[in-house]
């Protein structure tokens, strides 16, 4: 589902259809930044993977059209095409500036755009690499939604209008366009940052996505995030299923819990590859209704690495678990209560499949 490709001051080197990071030499005598860009394609058509394919890009899109603009250092846009069978393309010669607007479409065999995604105010900063994502998005009638269907998605470019308990420690950070979280265990009381979707997860199976930096953790705090019903998760009560970055007594650790609606935890709680915090990863949480299991698979957003692999069987979810976010609410005391973990959220989606 997702693209990566890089931008590096002097040379802008896209990659489309796999996840890996190709390093360049900048011709520039001066220092250079690098900027990280993700293409996210929808997971809402019959258009997207056939069966047993590996691509995340849809079938349809063979060409990738890159316009890159910029008040301050380009007189005119930059606009070149890339044929997706070459896994790869480069536009050379981008000078450091903080107002670069990248705009990445998909093309059919007949030149027709399919999909569009535009990223603005884009900063290629020399000695700093910065991570951004474009989200694809359909255009026209040419997509029939009869696969998955996408329920929330945010790419935080806007502020989306969470609730939250706390607006001075849960806010968009326009700066970053991306979501801060700083929870502290509070006793009998708790923090949360809930996107109400509108379409409860009873019976039905699911996926979410986000990408997620820790930038601070005390010892027995974390930051967990996932769905949550409208007790979002008071005194570990009533439905949720949920990822948590957290640092405990086996380190900096990746763990996934949820709960039905019969109030019966389920978890996997082994210790595995520590996180580093400072470090983007990107979380991929999936339910199968049928059969109860919940996986969550955690990667390197920068590498597409591997981190950890999590996954447990729980009961059906109650009809009133349709809140994303994070929520960690507490009638008694926590382990450690003052104890604080910070960090951002990123490129949430959640879809129906």
């Amino acid at each position: 589902m997702r693209k990566v490709f890089i931008l590096r001051a002097a040379a802008f080197i896209l990659l489309f259809p796999l996840c890996f990071i190709l390093q360049m030499g900048c011709p520039v005598p001066h220092p250079t930044g690098t900027l990280s860009v993700s293409l996210v394609w929808p997971a809402s058509s019959r258009d997207l993977v056939g069966s047993g394919s590996s691509r995340s890009i849809p079938q349809s899109v063979v060409t990738i059209r890159l316009t890159v603009d910029s008040a301050t250092v380009l007189s005119s846009p930059i606009v070149e095409e890339f044929a997706v069978s070459t896994g790869s393309g480069t536009i050379r010669d981008l000078e450091p500036a903080t107002d670069y607007v990248v705009t990445a479409e998909g093309l059919n065999a007949s030149g027709n755009v399919l999909y569009q995604g535009t990223k603005s105010a884009v900063s290629v900063m020399s000695g700093h690499n910065t991570a951004v994502t474009i989200v694809m998005n359909p255009l026209g009638g040419s997509i029939t939604v009869t696969w998955d269907a996408a329920i929330y998605a945010s790419d935080f470019t806007s502020d989306p209008g969470w609730a939250t308990s706390d607006a001075s420690r849960f806010y968009w950070d326009s700066s970053q366009q991306a979501y801060y979280m700083d929870r502290i265990n509070i006793v009998a009381g708790g923090n949360y940052a809930i996107k109400d979707v509108g379409v409860s997860m009873a019976s039905r199976s699911f996926r979410l996505e986000w990408d997620i930096k820790m930038i601070s953790v005390d010892y027995a705090c974390d930051l967990r995030f996932g769905l949550f019903d409208t007790d979002m998760n008071a005194s570990d009560n009533g439905s949720f299923a949920w990822v948590l970055f957290t640092r405990e007594d086996r380190g900096y650790q990746i763990l996934l819990a949820s709960m039905g609606s019969d109030n019966v935890g389920h978890s996997d709680w082994t210790a595995g590859t520590q996180y580093s915090v400072g470090t983007w990863y990107h979380v991929i949480m999936s339910y199968d209704a049928t059969t109860g299991q919940l996986t969550a698979t955690i990667t390197d957003r920068s590498t597409g690495n591997l981190v950890r692999s999590l996954s447990t069987t729980t009961g059906a979810f109650a009809a009133d678990m349709d809140r994303v976010g994070l929520s960690d609410i507490w009638t008694g005391t926590p382990q450690v209560p003052g104890a604080q973990a910070a960090g951002y959220i990123d490129n949430v989606q959640l879809v129906l499949q």
